[in-house]
């Protein structure tokens, strides 16, 4: 999920399942926030088995690491 902030959820590779890149979501914090809590249920027929992440410190966190790392897997 490098470099996701502001990139449509099919933002790349191939192996992106077909709910994923039909959703249209675009990734932004809220957008972000409600699908790390309930993937599955966010996105039904997504592929991510994850049960989510409930701690809004977690999800803060995890936001604000998203948004320094470039598409590349470096830091901005």
């Amino acid at each position: 999920m490098a470099s996701t902030a502001a990139r449509p959820v099919p933002s790349r590779g191939s192996i992106t399942p077909p709910a994923n890149k039909s959703s249209g979501i675009v990734w932004d914090e809220q957008a972000f926030d409600k699908y790390i809590r309930a993937p599955m249920q966010e996105m039904p027929g997504t592929r991510m088995a994850f049960v989510g992440i409930k701690n809004e410190k977690d999800i803060g966190d995890l936001w604000a690491y998203l948004k320094q790392v470039g598409p590349d897997g470096a830091k901005k």
